[in-house]
């Protein structure tokens, strides 16, 4: 009669098992984090530089805004 086949890891000794069941979660740990960033990063990086836009728009209309008031002052002074 001929043997059964021998089942995969059988012959592995405990620390063996462990560290390739250590490595494969590493690599999956990495690969989930890797999606991630490349997934949802982008997008709240996106959103950060939008609101900075945004307020640099903001602070330079009110800069302008304030130019043109002192301008109009200064005319008006010597208008009179």
């Amino acid at each position: 009669m001929s043997k059964p086949p021998a089942s995969i890891g059988r012959g592995l000794s405990l620390r063996t098992k462990f560290l390739v069941l250590f490595a494969a979660a590493v690599v999956v740990t990495t690969g989930i984090s890797m999606t991630l960033s490349q997934v949802l990063l982008p997008e709240r990086f996106a959103q950060i530089e939008n609101a900075q836009v945004s307020r640099n728009i903001q602070r330079a209309q009110d800069a302008l805004d304030r130019e043109v008031s002192y301008l109009d002052d200064t005319t008006a002074d010597w208008a009179a």
